[in-house]
This record gives C-alpha cells, sequence and structure tokens, in this order.
C-alpha cells in the first residue's frame, strides 16, 4: 500500500495483491500479480454452499453439511475438525493491465437498475439475497462515482484509493480434488465454469461494479484414474480429460433459477 497524510490524517492507497514485500520501497516494478488462493476459495465455497443448499450449520464431525464436507469444517471440542477434499493454488496474472481508482464516500445512495445508474440521495446501498440467506453481488458496469486516475494521488480521505486489474487480463491457478462423488464434482464444476452467460464476482467495491471474472477450464484439465496410475501405465492411459459438458447438469443445482438470475452477466 502507499500513504499520503492530510490533516485530519492517513490516507491508503491499496495496491493489488502480487507476491512481492509488504514494504512499497522494496517491490520491483516488475512483481507477480495473483488473485490470492484464499480468495479462489471463498469465491468457489460461496457458491457451493448455495448451489448445495448449505443453509444449516454442521452439528458435529458425523453430521456435517456439503459445503464442509467438501471444503473442509472446524467445529468445538476434541476431534471435531475435517480437512478438506479439494486444494486451490494461487491465480498468477500474466502481463496484466492495471490502473489507480477513486470511490469517494457514501456511495450507497448509487443504484443500478434498467441498465442504469441512478444516484437517489438518502437511500443505502441495494442487496440481494437467494433463499433470504446468500447475499449476491449483481454485474454491473462501474458506477458514475467511480473515477479511474492516473496514478495514486490522493485529494481527500473522504475516498476509497486502491488499483485494480483491468478487462482483458488472465490469470491461472490450479484446482486439486479427491475421493469427490459424482454429485460433488457435478455441482463443483458448475460452480466452477458456471454457464456461457454468467460470471463470478469477487473483492473490493463489487457493488459498484468492480469484481467481474470469468472462470474457464484449461483443455489440459483431468480427472485420474488411480488403478492405471498405480500400475505404472502411461500418461495418456490414468489422464482422463474432463469433459464439461458431460457434467454440468442443473438439475443438481439448488437455487439454479436464482443463481443464474443473480450470476447473469449480460450488463457487462
Amino acid at each position: 500500500s502507499r500513504t499520503v497524510s492530510f490533516d485530519d490524517g492517513p490516507v491508503n492507497g491499496w495496491d493489488f495483491f502480487s507476491m512481492a514485500p509488504p514494504d512499497a520501497a522494496l517491490r520491483d516494478s516488475n512483481r507477480q500479480y495473483a488473485i490470492p488462493s484464499k480468495s479462489l476459495r471463498g469465491l468457489l465455497r460461496h457458491i457451493y454452499t448455495i448451489a448445495s443448499d448449505s443453509k444449516e450449520e454442521s452439528a458435529d464431525i458425523n453430521h456435517l453439511n456439503p459445503v464442509d464436507s467438501l471444503f473442509g469444517w472446524v467445529g468445538r471440542g476434541p476431534n471435531q475438525a475435517l480437512m478438506g477434499r479439494l486444494s486451490i493454488g494461487f491465480g498468477f496474472f500474466d502481463n496484466p493491465s492495471l490502473a489507480w481508482f477513486k470511490i469517494p464516500f457514501p456511495y450507497g445512495e448509487w443504484h443500478y437498475s434498467n441498465r442504469q445508474w441512478r444516484s437517489s440521495p438518502g437511500t443505502s446501498a441495494d442487496k440481494l439475497f437467494i433463499a433470504k440467506q446468500w447475499r449476491i453481488f449483481p454485474h454491473t458496469p462501474l458506477a458514475p462515482i467511480v473515477q479511474q486516475l492516473d496514478d495514486f494521488s490522493p485529494d481527500t480521505s473522504q475516498a476509497s484509493y486502491f488499483r485494480a486489474v483491468l478487462p482483458g487480463s488472465k490469470a491461472r491457478f490450479t484446482i486439486r480434488f479427491w475421493n469427490l462423488d459424482d454429485l460433488e464434482l457435478k455441482r463443483l464444476l458448475w460452480s466452477v465454469v458456471l454457464e456461457p452467460s454468467l460470471a463470478h464476482k469477487m473483492g473490493h467495491a463489487r457493488y459498484l461494479g468492480f469484481g467481474s471474472l470469468r472462470l474457464r477450464l484449461l483443455p489440459a484439465s483431468y480427472l485420474i484414474d488411480w488403478s492405471a496410475r498405480y500400475a505404472d501405465q502411461p500418461e495418456t492411459a490414468w489422464q482422463r480429460p474432463i469433459q464439461v459438458e458431460d457434467w454440468l447438469t442443473p438439475q443438481v443445482i439448488y437455487h439454479y433459477k436464482a443463481l443464474k438470475n443473480a450470476l447473469n452477466a449480460d450488463s457487462l
């Protein structure tokens, strides 16, 4: 981050996450930008929670809801913790384009409807919930209140300043999983790739149009036939390419219509 001091206090400018020292003075200009694995995990866990209707809290290790059973769970007392059955890596960008932005406070009076942003002073930010429980931020273009800057150059403490990755940038990350049954794999793959008209949402200032991204499985993605691998067969025998269309089954997705509506990215 960067910091500038005003009479009413310091103002921070938050750079996008990178694999670099926390001290801005020690960072290389060619540092590796990335999406933290924890953020990607949280993104997918949230969608999987809805898709599996995991609204009931897990009572104990013998009575886990679907999302805790897959992503892992920590309860109270001895022997009440379970490691998840999937591992998610960092999403490393390849030469991303970035820019600084300023969002003045407050911004809750801005509302997006009928493909337009409108300001209504004295009102609060809209909130979209699925099943009255899980909040989803709809996809929108950037709100008019958002200002793109040439650099971190704050002029007031009554604003948020941050650096964001611009549209068109691409990152890659790896998901490894094990011991999933067919139902879990179908829900996980749907939660990752969604459908052509849908997109994910994550990160800062999602309400104002930031954080939209699409995830795609690379052609090299595969399942492992463990019996063939342990039989010392060649990679072509135990690496089974994932045919995504064979696994996308909307019938196993809870709240499917609500998710399709909330994640619709036609406005982008």
